[in-house]
């Protein structure tokens, strides 16, 4: 390309002339490899594009810049897949920076060629826009398509023959137009016998491609929807039967007279999302009778022990449904126990007040320290029934003391077990103790729990003694008010 330094006569030189020839033959290949498809392009097309374009090879690449390209091609689709072309092509590009820099240069391209799709499906996503039936979106599939053309270039004042070759991939928005990105090669064919460019000028272009389809275009049809249910019958469990549109299961297309299954049919069911339990209590009216809770427990009947005497909620077996007057089994009554939880210790000393008498628990510091351990169930947070009267003396000590504001209570663990275990557990246990503390009158707040597992041993040993000093909880006072 030669931008408008001289003018001359286009074709020059065997060879030039050659090549260009070879590329006719290649595109009339192309013609003869086509294989017949579904096509959504139509009998006559109208092709657009546009986009950036650069030289690819010397000199021109230092006598241009960066430019621009457009076309358009007018096509005949003679077979399926298949089409003539006519194309008008346009370059231009800006002052190149090199020491031969030029002006700004154009090239026009006239000429015909093939235009190849081996993708030109006609069955895409069709999606109606608003209420209009007969205007569909287009084809989702695609349109992949190559062409090439063969024709007279004209750069500055000289004539010459060119060739270039594209290809491309266009969504079809809606029918008869789809557009997407292509690439496009330009050889312009320099005669041999020019002593000062003998090289062909070589040039890429890419950006936006699009189809106007003119005759004979393709149209989505609406596919049947028997039932005139909403779903079309490819996608329709039931194509003859139509959706009954309650809410259950409608997207199978089918209508579901019974939707809990329990026999009785929807419109005769008080409940028709929910199945009937057959237990002999209205069992016709399609819907599950409220369980019973004859003491009003809050305890259903077919789990309470006790199902006519109300579970008395002291915190003690509250699970099981019955009352318990004595929970620690003292032989003092809960209501007359002072320790309820603790079995009263014979000893001549206050026998009557339903509480050990002999303490179990001192104040070093900020630590509250037990003369004996609080015991679990091995790898459970059950406390052991000894262990109630050592926390009913913390208990006690800490009514007795509300200046201890808050005391933390630390579960740790010996080294048998996993990590996630021993944490798990400990936090439990402290849990438990904290718990227990509570419904022996502490207040809440007062308490929180931390679990460390094995993480903080004291007896670094493995050995049984090891580990029994290992397994406790431990009482640290974190904030202290006035007495």
């Amino acid at each position: 390309m030669h931008g408008g330094r001289r003018n001359g006569k286009a074709g020059r030189g065997g060879s030039g002339g050659g090549r260009a020839a070879a590329w006719a033959a290649a595109c009339a290949g192309v013609l003869l490899a086509a294989a017949p498809a579904g096509a959504e392009t139509g009998t006559f097309d109208l092709h657009f594009e546009g986009g950036a374009a650069a030289f690819l090879t010397q000199p021109q690449t230092g006598y241009f810049g960066f430019g621009g390209s457009a076309a358009a091609a007018w096509e005949w689709s003679i077979v399926d897949l298949v089409g003539l072309e006519l194309e008008y092509l346009f370059g231009g590009f800006t002052e190149g920076t090199g020491e031969f820099a030029r002006p700004d240069g154009f090239l026009h391209l006239v000429g015909g060629g093939v235009r190849l799709r081996p993708i030109n499906d006609s069955s895409g996503f069709a999606l109606h826009v608003g209420d209009l039936p007969d205007w569909h979106r287009g084809n989702l599939h695609g349109d992949l398509w190559l062409s090439a053309h063969v024709g007279y270039v004209r750069t500055g004042g000289l004539n010459r023959l060119g060739f270039d070759a594209g290809a491309g991939y266009e969504l079809s928005l809606v029918d008869g137009f789809s557009f997407g990105p292509y690439v496009r090669y330009l050889q312009v064919v320099q005669p041999d016998d020019d002593p000062l460019d003998p090289a062909d000028a070589k040039a890429l272009a890419f950006g936006l491609a699009g189809t106007f389809c003119l005759t004979s275009c393709s149209v989505h049809v609406e596919p049947p929807d028997t039932d005139g249910d909403g779903l079309y019958d490819h996608l329709d469990g039931c194509p003859a039967a139509a959706e009954d549109r309650d809410g259950f299961a409608d997207g199978d297309g089918c209508p579901d007279p019974d939707n809990d299954g329990d026999t009785v049919p929807d419109g005769a069911d008080g409940c028709p999302d929910e199945p009937e339990d057959p237990d002999g209590r209205h069992d016709d009216d399609g819907c599950p009778e409220p369980e019973i809770d004859s003491d009003g427990d809050t305890r259903l009947d077919e789990d309470d022990a006790c199902p006519a005497e109300a579970e008395d909620r002291d915190g003690f077996e509250d699970e099981d449904g019955c009352p318990e007057p004595d929970n620690d089994r003292d032989g003092i009554l809960d209501e007359d126990d002072d320790c309820p939880l603790e079995s009263e210790v014979i000893n001549g000393l206050e026998d009557t007040d339903g509480c050990p008498d002999q303490t179990l628990v001192h104040v070093e510091h900020d630590r509250i320290l037990l003369e004996e351990m609080v015991h679990f169930e091995f790898n459970t947070a059950v406390l052991r029934p000894g262990s109630l009267r050592i926390l009913q003396d913390v208990a006690r000590l800490l009514l007795a003391h509300p200046e201890y504001r808050r005391v933390s209570i630390e579960g740790h663990t010996d080294y048998r077990g996993s990590d996630e275990f021993n944490l798990r557990l400990s936090q439990q246990r402290a849990d438990r103790v904290r718990d227990t503390l509570v419904r022996l009158g502490v207040e809440p707040e007062r308490l929180e729990t931390r679990g460390f597992g094995k993480t903080r041993p004291i007896a670094e040993g493995r050995t049984l003694a090891d580990n029994r000093r290992n397994r406790r909880v431990e009482f640290v006072i974190i904030e202290l008010g006035p007495r």
